[in-house]
């Protein structure tokens, strides 16, 4: 049975930077067959603010109560998504959510949005043996 992989990715410094959407990251990640949660920290009024209206994914957010430094925000996000953590990739530029995400069993990716990451991120999903959309 093929198992559908879950990519939860980070907002902003990852898909967006100062109301730019990252299109080439979009482009990778639509090329896999994998539902696509965009998470964040930034409460709803600053949605906006960052150009959270770009983004074509759901996107999570517990509004900084907790936020992703805190086991809890993985913890709730998992009860209430009803995921498994086996299934799931998460891409991160901060290395402290990271190291947050990996208790939880998630495999991680450090992305930086400035340092071609998207080449190594391509990488990474390939190696993860995740199928690409036919």
């Amino acid at each position: 049975k093929k198992i559908k992989i879950m990519i939860l990715l980070d907002a902003y410094d990852c898909l967006i930077k100062n109301k730019s959407i990252n299109y080439e990251l979009i482009k990778l990640l639509n090329s896999f067959d994998v539902n696509i949660i965009v998470l964040t920290n930034a409460s709803k009024f600053q949605y906006e603010e960052f150009g959270f209206e770009l983004i074509p994914y759901p996107i999570f957010s517990f509004h900084q109560n907790p936020t992703k430094l805190d086991p809890k925000y993985f913890e709730f996000l998992i009860k209430h998504m009803f995921l498994n953590p086996e299934n799931i990739i998460y891409v991160e530029h901060s290395k402290k959510a990271i190291q947050v995400a990996n208790q939880f069993g998630f495999k991680c990716f450090h992305f930086e949005y400035e340092n071609g990451s998207i080449k190594d991120l391509e990488i990474f999903l390939n190696e993860t043996k995740i199928y690409k959309v036919d």
